[in-house]
């Protein structure tokens, strides 16, 4: 009922284009794979050769740039940790109504909108997957120790790792179970042993990217420590449980308190007083340790990172349902049963329904434009596609686009936005399968000087709509002041 509940609330997103990052990402995996791949072992920055080349690469020579495969994919990948996480937090000891609970949370959160529906987000789905595959056998692996239950884990940890940094917390989440919830407690050596692969792995993982590659000095994932890192863990936690009707894009200003701040200082108080501190101490040590590389970040932000930082909050809340469930409401578990029910449909449908006032409105002119930025902008990069390819000729060999905004000249946010929209000059390289096309941005108050014969300008508006400088004057001459 959840994972169709689920498709049924996300599935209207699977209908957009491509946008901004997804065109950087798909024009690295077709003509710098060997380069890109390179740079991502070895520079300073991100480590995700999975899900930001590797990935890219396939998919890309399957399906091209048709993007519903794409957005199915994650669609699916989606569902698939709707069930993974289901089985974790059964895993954790949990009852199986407090297991539907959190797992009814998970997979309704509208906070998760562009997780599943923006292309470039298969990054947080992927390692994800994952990270709850590695977590699963890694529980199984210390209850029930078998060589298959370790090496799944420890496969499914690599790739989490390979998927992006939040993953490494995999060892930290493990350990924290064997000494808090495990079924029977294991002494200092055995517990050694059993973890030992994942803390070999995380120790090289580790040295390769702080060591090695380094951390950025630079740009959107500047590292810092400082008050950033106090600043950055107080806006998580008043996001972790802002659920179905918020979508956060940014933090507020000054010390605020949200409802999810004062959700999470309950549930630890409520564990605390009910004599089961170890309950509050997984939960927080999974979400602390999760959240943990993308607290020391300077300027981003993001409520994407609290998709994997996920497990330990909800955790907490199905534990608090699970004990009210068993031993308060013991006397009537299918009452119990029956309001929790109404509660994951209820939970949702206000999903569905939030999902598509966020993803569809009208503005004038009866053009789609969407509230999310991400769908506003694969619906401009669209129309610049299909504008592009009616106006450039394959055969005409051109070798540089000056894309001229039409509009306001002080509008710069515009100009900004279609150049964005488009992921700067990779989309219209990769709609004319050109790599080594020259592309410029420029206003009419800043034009681009002369034109050489293999060099086609186009005007844009606000819209991504592209006209070529014949098309704006016909239509100048058409419609005459006073008509």
């Amino acid at each position: 009922m959840i994972a169709i509940l689920a498709v049924v609330s996300f599935f209207p997103t699977t209908k957009y284009y491509f946008a901004q990052d997804d065109f950087v990402l798909i024009e690295k995996a077709r003509y710098e794979f060997p380069d890109e791949l390179s740079r991502i072992l070895t520079t300073p920055g991100q480590f995700r050769p999975f899900s930001k080349l590797v990935y890219f690469a396939v998919m890309d020579a399957v399906f091209g740039l048709r993007a519903m495969p794409y957005h199915v994919v994650s669609l699916l990948v989606y569902v698939v940790n709707i069930g993974l996480m289901f089985l974790l937090l059964g895993r954790l000891r949990l009852g199986l109504i407090a297991a539907f609970a959190g797992t009814a949370l998970f997979a309704s959160n509208v906070a998760y909108l562009h997780i599943v529906g923006w292309i470039s987000c298969f990054q947080q789905l992927a390692a994800m997957g994952f990270m709850l595959v590695s977590l699963i056998s890694g529980i199984d692996g210390l209850n029930r120790p078998s060589n298959r239950n370790r090496a799944v884990s420890l496969v499914a940890f690599v790739l989490a790792l390979l998927s992006m940094e939040q993953a490494y917390a995999v060892p930290i989440i493990l350990f924290a179970y064997a000494v808090t919830l495990s079924e029977k407690r294991l002494d200092i050596r055995t517990l050694a042993q059993r973890l030992m692969p994942h803390g070999v792995v995380l120790v090289i993982y580790l040295v390769w990217v702080l060591v090695i590659k380094g951390v950025p000095g630079s740009g959107p994932y500047t590292m810092g420590l400082g008050a950033n890192v106090l600043r950055n863990l107080y806006t998580y936690t008043g996001w972790m449980y802002e659920y179905w009707l918020v979508i956060q894009y940014r933090a507020p200003e000054g010390l605020y308190v949200s409802v999810s701040h004062i959700i999470m200082v309950l549930l630890i108080a409520y564990h605390v007083l009910r004599g089961r501190p170890r309950v509050a101490i997984f939960g927080l040590v999974s979400f602390t340790a999760t959240i943990l590389p993308v607290l020391f970040l300077s300027n981003h932000l993001f409520y994407l990172h609290t998709y994997m930082a996920s497990v330990g909050p909800l955790f907490l809340l199905a534990a608090a349902i699970d004990d009210v469930v068993r031993f308060r409401l013991s006397f009537s578990r299918p009452l119990a049963t029956a309001g929790i029910s109404l509660v994951i449909v209820a939970a949702l449908s206000l999903s569905a329904v939030r999902v598509r006032q966020s993803e569809a409105a009208v503005m004038g002119e009866d053009v789609p434009y969407p509230r999310s930025f991400v769908f506003r902008r694969a619906n401009i990069a669209e129309r610049v596609r299909d504008d592009v390819v009616r106006i450039v000729s394959p055969e005409a060999r051109v070798d540089r686009i000056v894309m001229i905004y039409g509009g306001q000249p002080d509008a710069l946010w515009n100009i900004l936005n279609v150049k964005i929209a488009i992921g700067g000059a990779s989309a219209l390289r990769l709609f004319l399968n050109d790599p080594d096309l020259d592309v410029a941005f420029h206003t009419f108050a800043d034009p681009p000087g002369s034109r050489t014969p293999r060099t086609q300008a186009l005007i844009y508006t606000d819209l991504g709509e592209c006209y070529t400088i014949d098309e704006v004057r016909n239509r100048g001459r058409e419609s005459e002041p006073g008509e």
